[in-house]
């Protein structure tokens, strides 16, 4: 989650499906947390676990972006609904 541009680097859409199935979670090593999970490596036919570091600060600003995007599509949504009723 800690990518060079400041984005977060990994899939958060599928996180608790694969947090609920036990296959993702959030680990501290060496005070650092990490996004953990396991990748299907089509060399060898295993699963290889992966670490990614996290940026807690980038997760809050994705977050904050994606709720102006939010707060945007309800503005344009409410704009609809008002000209239905005219």
């Amino acid at each position: 989650m800690n990518g060079q541009d400041g984005r977060i680097n990994i899939d958060v859409s599928n996180y608790l499906d694969l947090k609920a199935k036990g296959a993702a979670r959030v680990i501290k090593v060496d005070g650092v947390c990490h996004y953990a999970t396991k990748r299907f490596d089509s060399t060898t036919g295993a699963a290889q676990s992966m670490l990614v570091p996290m940026n807690r600060d980038q997760v809050v600003a994705a977050r904050l972006q994606q709720q102006g995007t939010l707060d945007a599509l309800d503005a344009v949504l409410a704009d609809i609904d008002a000209a239905k009723e005219v």
